[in-house]
């Protein structure tokens, strides 16, 4: 269990008994990250039980699920988010993604379009929706969505890095290249820094 701090904590314990410092300077750096995770998981669960109706709140509790792919869990908060508020296209998208990743991939398009509705300006849904075509083998619906995203950000350096880091990612590697070249002529030559998709709010 990667999540729990007492794994980690046993196992620097018996690093030490070993004599493998590495081992144990890996097992500490483990137990601080898994600590971690459990106080800010328990403060999203307080947050919730305190205020069952937040869909925010579900939401942020969904995402700390995510982090360690927990998909059904996660799953089942963004659900209830999504029932709360139906607008929600935060909720939309990562239901979107936990779904793909638990190949229910009908649902999944659904869920990812209806977020690219509610926010059309958010790349993140159309990223994700070419994962999932990519999953699916649909190359058509691939193919026009890349081309709309390339068009849509054509003068956007840091789009088009992003879609050719998944077009990468997805194989296609011949769009790649070229979004590369394209990005790099409009001065982006690395990617981006920004957070991870889940890592939204405490």
């Amino acid at each position: 269990n990667p999540t729990d701090p007492e794994v980690f904590g046993r196992l620097t314990q018996v690093c030490s008994r070993l004599g493998d410092a590495e081992g144990e300077t890996r097992a500490r750096a483990g137990m601080e990250l898994t600590t971690e995770y459990a106080r800010k998981l328990e403060k999203r669960r307080r947050a919730v039980n305190q205020n069952p109706g937040d869909a925010a709140a579900l939401v942020r509790l969904g995402e700390m699920y995510v982090q360690v792919e927990n998909w059904e869990e996660a799953l089942n908060w963004f659900v209830k988010a999504i029932h709360i508020n139906p607008k929600d296209d935060r909720a939309h998208f990562l239901c979107g993604v936990t779904r793909r990743h638990l190949e229910d991939f009908a649902n999944a398009t659904d869920h990812l379009k209806e977020a690219e509705f509610l926010a059309p300006d958010n790349l993140d849904p159309k990223l994700e929706l070419l994962r999932l075509y990519a999953n699916t083998k649909d190359e058509a619906s691939a193919k026009e969505l890349v081309a709309k995203i390339e068009t849509d950000g054509a003068a956007d350096g840091n789009s088009l890095w992003f879609l050719a880091e998944v077009c990468q990612e997805t194989g296609r590697a011949e769009d790649a290249t070229r979004l590369f070249e394209k990005a790099k002529a409009l001065g982006v030559s690395a990617s981006p820094d920004v957070a991870a998709v889940p890592a939204e709010g405490q």
